[in-house]
């Protein structure tokens, strides 16, 4: 690959503590390096990506709102488990496959960093709690309700920054974050007004309470990343978050109660994992060069909520209802403006 080349792929070195698929804004924006050849340990993605240099990333990018539908879809069929057990035996799994994917694929990979020990210690709790209330709020929920509030962190990024550290905020984020509360308040209609849900209400309330958290404390852990550790890698993040939910779940369990899983539900949980990681894994290898592209990403990620739809009405038959539809749809167009606007 030519160095001086600007049409070959932009790939960035974890060992050089420059994750691939860094956030910006909630979208993913390309780190500015070098054009350099890849390590042997990327052997499994170099030729497609240097075979597809300008569309590698739709093609990650399709295929990673695919399988975190199909991510979410298992965790509903398996809601007979309880969302601690889930996360206890999701984790154990994906700790295995991480330690299989760095001996065999790439031993760049780090599972602790020192230079941000106690940043990266606060990342790996927040996740434990993001990944918690993601495997609830589905247990509850629809799929294409719960994932449409959850997408919604991009527009509430600036408006935790805001809360948080005082940054700026434009008035298209202001409006889009306001486009956002109507589509969700649509979803939940948590008073006679807005044609409550009914029956099922207090367990609505909950799950969409419980998204609505997961999708705050995503953005938090975006703007803290980027603010106190931009170099850390994102694999390490990931990889100690899974080790935190092992650690911290386990008391949960033996609390409450071990239900445990037949052999079906093991077998549902390990597909579980191995969906989680390979999305993390496509995630790490999705970059961009233009700003163009980054709104066709923001498109291509709202595929999942379409994909979210047909396990609804195929799979799980807990298909939205009108309003429900109206305030999702709201949800995609304020994301959409806020992107477009950026």
């Amino acid at each position: 690959m030519d160095k001086g080349n600007p049409k070959a792929p932009l790939l960035t070195s974890p060992e050089k503590g420059l994750a691939f698929g860094q956030f910006d804004n909630g979208f993913i924006r390309t780190q500015q390096v070098i054009n350099r050849p890849l390590s042997n340990q990327h052997v499994w993605f170099s030729s497609f990506e240097m075979k597809y240099p300008e569309t590698f990333v739709y093609y990650y990018s399709v295929t990673f709102v695919f399988i975190m539908a199909g991510h979410a879809c298992l965790s509903k069929l398996a809601s007979a488990i309880p969302p601690i057990e889930q996360l206890t035996l999701r984790s154990v799994f994906i700790l295995v496959l991480l330690i299989i994917y760095r001996q065999k694929v790439d031993t760049n990979i780090q599972f602790h960093d020192k230079k941000f020990g106690k940043t990266l210690l606060g990342l790996s709790l927040l996740n434990v709690v993001i990944n918690y209330c993601y495997l609830s709020g589905l247990a509850k929920l629809s799929l294409t309700e719960a994932l449409s509030i959850m997408l919604v962190y991009p527009v509430l990024l600036p408006i935790v920054s805001k809360v948080m550290f005082g940054d700026s905020l434009q008035n298209y984020q202001l409006i889009s974050f306001i486009a956002t509360c109507l589509g969700i308040l649509l979803i939940w209609r948590p008073v006679s007004i807005f044609a409550s849900r009914g029956i099922e209400s207090a367990e609505a309330s909950a799950g969409i309470c419980l998204c609505i958290l997961q999708a705050v404390i995503t953005s938090f852990t975006l703007i803290l990343k980027k603010k106190q550790a931009p170099t850390l890698q994102t694999t390490t993040i990931f990889s100690q978050g899974v080790v935190a939910s092992v650690v911290l779940s386990i008391p949960f369990n033996i609390l409450y109660g071990w239900q445990t899983p037949s052999l079906l539900n093991f077998g549902q949980i390990f597909l579980l994992a191995a969906a989680f990681f390979a999305v993390h894994i496509i995630n790490t290898r999705i970059v961009t060069e233009t700003s163009r592209q980054i709104y066709y990403v923001n498109v291509i990620r709202y595929v999942q909520l379409v994909v979210a739809l047909a396990f609804d009405y195929f799979v799980i038959n807990d298909f939205p209802d009108n309003l429900s539809c109206l305030g999702i749809l709201i949800l995609i167009a304020s994301g959409f403006y806020k992107s477009k606007s950026k």
